[in-house]
């Protein structure tokens, strides 16, 4: 309902989180047995990543309407006082701000 903007706008951080597989490639030199570990390592981390999207993508609208959550700049953490304490919504907003950050630095 709100357009191609809000794909792009959802796409860019999800970039950034599929992003962080390259941490995986980058240290097969100090793993044992690289060839076996490393394709086992990205297909879980892929799966458990995608998993999680999917999961909160079907939740969030499910717990508040769409409209509510298109102009909230922490859509998870404002969706998240719904069903936990107001204090655990802060945690999530800055567990997503360290998180962005340390993807981005990777």
């Amino acid at each position: 309902p709100a357009g191609w903007s809000a794909v792009i706008l959802g796409a860019i951080p999800a970039y950034y989180a599929f992003g962080g597989f390259m941490a995986l490639v980058e240290m097969g030199d100090e793993i044992k047995n690289p060839a076996r570990t490393v394709p086992i390592a990205l297909g879980a981390s892929f799966v458990i990543v995608l998993t999680l999207y999917l999961v909160v993508a079907v939740a969030l609208p499910g717990l508040l309407p769409w409209d509510t959550l298109e102009g909230s700049p922490a859509t998870l953490a404002r969706a998240s006082e719904v069903f936990l304490p107001k204090w655990f919504s802060g945690f999530i907003a800055l567990s997503a701000m360290l998180g962005a950050g340390v993807n981005i630095n990777a």
